[in-house]
Order: C-alpha cells, then structure tokens, then sequence
C-alpha cells in the first residue's frame, strides 16, 4: 500500500494530460500512485499516459459515464492512506502532495485544503480562502459553506471514502458539492494550508459559459440541494439546517453571477433561470434572505451592491416578481 493515491480522471484529454502527468510524476514526495480512469476517450489519451512509462502510473478504461462515474471508480481503485484528486488539464506544484501530507500528519488531520492559482491564457492569478486552525464541523459549524467544495485542492484520508455511505452523483453537476457537503459532519478534523499548490486552468467552454448548459445545470443544482437535504434529514444532521441554508444561497447566489455574465443567453431567458434557481432555494428556505451567515460572508456594502445589480437588471425586464424576492 503506498501513502497517497493521486486520482485522475480523464476524457479526450490528449492536449493536457502530459502537463498534468508530468507534474505528478515529478512530485518530490515519491510514495504515491497515480490512477488513470480514461471515461471512454477516442483520441491518443491512452497513449499519452502509456508513453509516461512510469510504474506508479495505473490506468484503466471505462465505458464513457461522465465525470463523478469515473471519479468512483477511481475511488474503488485507490489503495494509498489518503486520497487526492486532480483533473486532467490541471496540474501540481512539485511540493504539492509534500506538503499536503506534511501537513496532514503534523496536525494529525483527517483532511487538509490548500490554496489555488487560477490559470488563464494571458495571466494568474493566485487565490486566498477562507482560513482556519485544525478542527471539525462540531466545533465550527460554518466550514461546512466556508470551505469551497471542490475535491481538487485537498488531501483526505481514504478512510472517510470508505467509511461514508455515499458516492459522487453520477449525471448531474455539482457532484463536488453533494459529496463534500455529506463528507465533511464525519472528518475528524480540517487543517488549513495556506500555500498555493494547485494550478486550475480556466478554459474557454465551461459549462457555465454555454448557453445551452445553463438550464440542465440549474435543475441539476435543484436535484443536488434534494439530495444533500435528503442525507442530513436521514443522517440526524438537522442541527446545522442553518449552515446548509447558507451554502445552497451562495452557490446560488454564486450560479446568479455566473448567469449575468454569460453573454450567450438572452436577457429573457436568464430572468427564467434566475427564476427557477430561487425557486429551487425558496422550497427549502423561503426566509434565505434573512440569513445572517450569508451577509457576513459577503459584507452589507458588498451585499447591497449585488442586490442593486441584479434590482436594475430584473426592472429592465419589468420583472417584478423575482425583484421582490431578492429585497424581501
């Protein structure tokens, strides 16, 4: 068994995978696995990665089934006492899985997160979250919606996969967010590294840049919040309602953001979706609004002018009703 399982999944990734392989194989911290489930790829994936010829490196074909179907099967692969996860057109600091590990045992955690760098065609930019001491959701509720969901800028012990009773959702959008809201009441304990170790390519066809996405991804977005809300009633994880009320308002709020900034959609579809997602936020908590967790995160002023912007948008539109649950 060796200490980290570094999992990778990859679809028609022949452009990236080498950048990606070539900062895992180069890791300073040398006790690790690389797996690589291939989710049905067409083009020279296969022998990109066969090409590395490195013997840590295991790849696996897989039917095409999306991206949390191959993230699971990765899961089932894995053998290393912690678990990391990567996607293919992303890659490593050298120092990464060093340091993560690091950090891990000097703490004695169960799951450490670490700082980012967004990479974009012309620039970087370094990203700084929300920071903490070692500890676990008993002792600070709010990790649960401060803590950005993403799996690919931590280190978390196999054992929390294992003794879990859920997996990524497969199909839908927002897996991160389903499976890391019913992982983290369960860690034992968070470290916080505040160190830049992940490089996250921003590529031009996210799914939130097309138009036609959009809709399937905000009722994926309701199918996800059924979920999670579905797994806290029957896990007796009510008493952090609240906390789960404030992480479904600011990955909506964020899911609004992402709306008004696409250029692709016209202006009256974007007042339907933006429907919708409330919709889907109200069938839960209809007093969102009032949430004090969600003001503090983002600061009145900062509060207000978001509300100002999306007030003036919706009233070019003359549509009122999504106004008055924004100001409510």
């Amino acid at each position: 068994m060796v200490e980290v399982s570094i999992l990778l999944p990859v679809y028609n990734g022949e452009s990236t995978i080498a950048r990606t392989l070539h900062s895992l194989i180069h890791q300073t911290y040398k006790d690790i696995e690389i797996i690589v489930v291939d989710d049905g790829s067409t083009d020279q994936t296969k022998k990109i990665v066969q090409d590395m010829n490195d013997a840590r490196i295991r790849y696996f074909y897989k039917e095409n089934g999306g991206i949390a179907s191959t993230r699971n099967y990765a899961i089932s692969k894995a053998t290393g006492t912690y678990i990391s996860f990567i996607d293919a057109d992303d890659y490593m600091e050298l120092d990464t899985i060093a340091s993560l590990v690091k950090k891990a045992k000097e703490d004695d955690s169960d799951m450490v997160v670490c700082e980012y760098r967004f990479v974009y065609e012309a620039h970087q930019q370094d990203m700084q979250s929300y920071d903490f001491k070692p500890i676990s959701l008993k002792e600070d509720s709010s990790l649960l919606y401060r803590i950005m969901p993403q799996f690919w800028n931590k280190l978390i012990k196999r054992e929390c996969f294992m003794q879990l009773d859920t997996r990524f959702p497969e199909g839908l959008v927002f897996e991160d967010l389903y499976l890391f809201a019913c992982m983290i009441p369960w860690v034992r304990k968070v470290s916080k590294l505040n160190k830049v170790l992940i490089n996250y390519v921003q590529l031009e066809g996210s799914i939130m840049s097309n138009a036609r996405n959009i809709k399937p991804t905000i009722y994926d977005f309701s199918k996800v919040c059924y979920a999670i809300y579905q797994y806290y009633q029957s896990h007796h994880l009510m008493q952090y309602s609240l906390e789960l009320e404030t992480l479904f308002v600011l990955n909506a709020r964020e899911l609004v953001d992402a709306i008004f900034k696409n250029k692709m959609l016209a202006k009256e579809d974007k007042i339907k979706v933006i429907t919708d997602l409330l919709s889907v936020v109200n069938q839960y908590y209809p007093k969102w609004y009032r949430n004090k967790a969600y003001r503090s995160v983002y600061r009145k002023g900062m509060l207000y002018n978001y509300k100002r912007y999306i007030i003036d948008y919706l009233l070019t539109c003359n549509i009122r009703f999504v106004v008055t649950h924004i100001v409510k």
